[in-house]
């Protein structure tokens, strides 16, 4: 997300989205992928669907990780490991259906 709109926008994005909404219930976070199941099926009545595939040679594997919601890629990730591609998905489609829209 900060290639895209910068170091700056991913923090603010950061402390919106995950400092301030705290589950306070338990005393934890929740992570990007909880709250966006959460929201998309509170808002836009779907299930968001995780798309995972992987690239390269054993010793240099890539992997990429896209989530939809009704269709429409909402977030991308991509990195040398599994668990880390899976994280930038669910905070991009986040941020996107946090902006406005025309």
């Amino acid at each position: 997300m900060y290639l895209g709109y910068g170091l700056e926008k991913r923090a603010q994005v950061r402390d919106r989205e995950h400092v301030e909404r705290l589950d306070h219930s338990t005393g934890a976070p929740l992570d990007s992928k909880s709250r966006l199941q959460h929201y998309a099926q509170e808002h836009l009545s779907a299930t968001p669907v995780y798309r995972e595939t992987s690239r390269g040679t054993p010793q240099h594997r890539r992997f990429s990780s896209r989530v939809t919601v009704k269709g429409k890629t909402l977030g991308t990730g991509s990195c040398p490991s599994k668990k880390a591609a899976q994280q930038p998905p669910p905070e991009a489609a986040l941020f996107s259906l946090a902006q406005p829209q025309p």
